[in-house]
């Protein structure tokens, strides 16, 4: 079968883009081709396949707080759901109830079990969507609503893989506009809420004094080396789907 090639150029951009594209796939990937004896293309697999093996699930979540979204009452705004504790927040008072200085009022009246001042997005969150286990110990059962949200972002994916890269061409306009868009949506809504101002202060003014921890230089190379994609395949793969002249300096 001939191998497929892209719809249009734009498609190969706006697909590179959504991939956020970084410079050590054409430093790194050479040379590792060069001191595996070629066979990095296997490698890329196994470590494409991880990958697959856990981040769908974070499509899963998506796909169940898309399928709450239609409820009348969002059942993460209130505190009348079965698996609310008593140190449950309401949405509408989380906000007067939660001080700048990250402290909750009073809550020696609540029981052991429960929580205190916890919101009631986040208990939908823990004792819901998760229902988080106390540890490996004790790994509870199946979260049946997640296996099956699990299962149609599988499906859903598989076909549009399926299809080829002339229907991903297409949907890709749509997975990397949303997300923009999403941003723009937050970023107005986050700036209308209490406390936004104090917020934004934190995230611009830089603790300098942060760059003496280790830490925090291995998790900023971790990341970027992560947003590179760096020896998964991902460019190779996409990139070998551009015709024979494509102008790769342009």
């Amino acid at each position: 079968m001939a191998h497929q090639q892209w719809r249009s150029q734009l498609d190969y951009i706006v697909t590179l883009l959504g991939f956020s594209v970084g410079s050590g796939t054409f430093i790194k990937f050479p040379f590792y081709c060069m001191r595996n004896g070629g066979g990095i293309g296997v490698g890329c697999v196994v470590c494409s396949w991880m990958f697959f093996t856990y981040y769908n699930v974070l499509f899963a979540w998506i796909t169940y707080y898309f399928y709450n979204s239609f409820s009348s009452h969002l059942p993460w705004e209130h505190c009348d759901n079965a698996w609310n504790t008593p140190g449950c927040i309401p949405v509408n008072h989380s906000s007067t109830l939660y001080n700048i200085t990250g402290s909750f009022p009073d809550t020696a009246n609540l029981t052991s079990n429960s929580t205190p001042g916890m919101s009631a997005a986040e208990e939908f969150w823990r004792f819901q969507t998760l229902k988080i286990s106390d540890g490996l110990h004790s790994l509870g059962g199946i979260r049946w609503h997640l296996a099956v949200c699990l299962i149609i972002t599988n499906i859903i994916l598989f076909l549009w893989i399926f299809q080829g890269i002339k229907v991903s061409g297409k949907l890709v306009y749509v997975t990397v506009g949303v997300p923009y868009i999403l941003i723009t949506v937050f970023l107005i809504r986050g700036s209308l809420l209490p406390g936004s101002a104090d917020g934004m202060a934190y995230y611009i003014y830089p603790r300098f004094e942060k760059l003496r921890d280790p830490k925090v230089w291995v998790e900023a190379c971790s990341y970027a080396l992560y947003s590179m994609g760096v020896a998964s395949g991902c460019i190779i793969t996409m990139s070998g789907h551009n015709r024979i002249n494509n102008n790769c300096f342009r």
